[in-house]
């Protein structure tokens, strides 16, 4: 593949790849910190109401497969990877996730991307049970 000027592509973590300068221009490459928990905020306002059923629609057409998961308060998800890349949407309640050495509490509306291959954990916070799409690619 030959990227030109302002492309991007991003390689998962444990892919092996190798990168060759094509042609005389110099190469500036900027590669983004490892690491960083990426995540998105549900939009009602182009989205629709944050509900299980709007969220499951709109990660289906985003080629995901989706599970709506309701956990109890206290719930603890030890440490654990999937062999597929994942997005978690929390529609309720409050779920703390650590992944990459660092934790983030998500609320309702907040959708985190889970990498392949990669070490996280979750508790349920506070008293509300926390209902969770649940989304593999």
């Amino acid at each position: 593949m030959i990227l030109q000027a302002g492309d991007t592509i991003c390689v998962p973590i444990g892919i092996d790849h190798n990168t060759a300068v094509v042609g005389p221009a110099p190469v500036v490459a900027l590669d983004a910190v490892k690491g960083d928990m990426i995540m998105e905020k549900w939009d009602k306002s182009t989205a629709g109401a944050l509900t299980a059923e709007n969220v499951t629609s709109v990660l289906h057409s985003r080629g995901y497969r989706c599970l709506v998961e309701k956990y109890d308060p206290g719930t603890v998800m030890h440490e654990h990877a999937h062999d597929e890349p994942r997005k978690d949407a929390v529609v309720s309640g409050r779920l703390q996730v650590g992944m990459f050495g660092k934790e983030v509490i998500l609320t309702p509306g907040d959708i985190i991307n889970i990498p392949e291959g990669i070490d996280h954990d979750a508790v349920v916070l506070g008293n509300e049970p926390v209902v969770l799409v649940e989304a593999a690619k």
